[in-house]
């Protein structure tokens, strides 16, 4: 459950709230895991599949027939593609344009993006959810302006501040971080994007002294990646106060962030960041990469470094463990920030857009 997940789950659970007497069919292939709407009587799950996947059928055939038949008003496409003849009004989001960015020759990124392209061209309303990416579509795409809305996700609503400090001191615990140790959170990946290697470097440029009584822990890590990053910190002589861990439960996340001293999100590039509101949700201090979407969400809220540039990211990570003002001062920031989003703002603006497409 990553961006586009997370973003599905807060809208459509606020979409309840504001439009009580709509009802949603959420259609998809194969089942993955519990349902998450089961306490959303208006939201209900429509497993469908036909023969003959071969060519996207399930995309292409059987999903935009079973749309049409089910008399739907709208037909929403959270995830950038969508049908070629979507038989329906369509409304379709798309939440940045990095995979062209990164991988343009990658002959499944370039089959993502006809397929995006032709959902915006067919599109009622586009849905984006930056500036940045508004702009990208606008260059890319050649969309009409007049076709793009942009809209703010809102926090998770499953992250709330953690203050018990027993629930504190145990889960940093499990995560390698002992008592009296202050910690800087990293959420990586494997993905250059995601600028982990450049988070261990300038981790590595930390003064000895400060590394000493200080870990950086890195989440998210999964198959090849966490030995990659694991022998890159025994390389830069870093193992010692380095703690890296895969894919982790929900319910840590909210101690994790809210016990770390701040937390690092540098990527390249990004369509929005919902890491940086679970962060202020949190009151943690956020050190930020000042490129793309990432402005747009952070404000004056963050410390903000150029990704590209280890240097920087050392002293801001220097900055966040050991002055205490600076510190204080973006956790006052990001609570001021975090009231600028909510998934019932959201909701309203995009039923509104549903309402004047249909």
């Amino acid at each position: 459950m990553r961006g586009v997940g997370q973003t599905v789950l807060g809208l459509y659970r606020a979409m309840t709230q504001v439009r009580p007497n709509w009802c949603f069919d959420l259609y998809y292939q194969t089942p993955n895991g519990t349902d998450p709407f089961t306490d959303a009587p208006q939201l209900t799950p429509r497993q469908i599949d036909g023969p003959g996947d071969r060519f996207q059928a399930w995309q292409q055939i059987w999903f935009p027939l079973a749309v049409r038949r089910s008399g739907a008003d709208i037909l929403h496409t959270p995830g950038a593609v969508a049908p070629r003849f979507p038989l329906t009004p369509l409304v379709t989001t798309i939440h940045d344009l990095t995979p062209l960015e990164f991988w343009p020759n990658d002959p499944g990124v370039k089959a993502w993006a006809r397929n995006a392209a032709r959902g915006a061209r067919n599109a009622r309303r586009v849905l984006v959810c930056s500036e940045h990416t508004r702009n990208e579509v606008i260059r890319v795409f050649r969309t009409p302006a007049h076709k793009i809305e942009v809209v703010r996700w809102g926090p998770n609503d499953a992250i709330q501040q953690a203050r018990d400090p027993a629930v504190l001191q145990e889960t940093c615990l499990r995560y390698g971080v002992e008592p009296g140790q202050s910690f800087l959170l990293h959420f990586g990946m494997m993905i250059p994007r995601k600028n982990t290697r450049r988070v261990l470097e300038a981790w590595s440029a930390l003064p000895q002294a400060v590394r000493r009584q200080a870990r950086l822990v890195v989440v998210g890590l999964e198959g090849e990646s966490h030995g990659t990053f694991q022998q890159l910190g025994t390389e830069l002589g870093i193992a010692d106060s380095l703690c890296l861990h895969g894919y982790i439960p929900k319910a840590d996340i909210p101690a994790l962030l809210s016990a770390a001293l701040g937390l690092i999100y540098v990527p390249l590039s990004e369509g929005f960041g919902l890491p940086i509101l679970d962060a202020f949700v949190c009151e943690t201090p956020v050190l930020a990469s000042r490129v793309t979407s990432i402005p747009e969400v952070t404000g004056a809220a963050a410390l903000m470094i150029d990704p590209h540039d280890p240097t920087a990211i050392t002293a801001a990570m220097h900055r966040l463990l050991t002055d205490s003002n600076t510190r204080e001062e973006l956790r006052s920031l990001g609570r001021e920030r975090l009231s600028l989003f909510s998934w019932s703002a959201c909701a309203e603006q995009i039923a509104t857009t549903f309402e004047t497409v249909r």
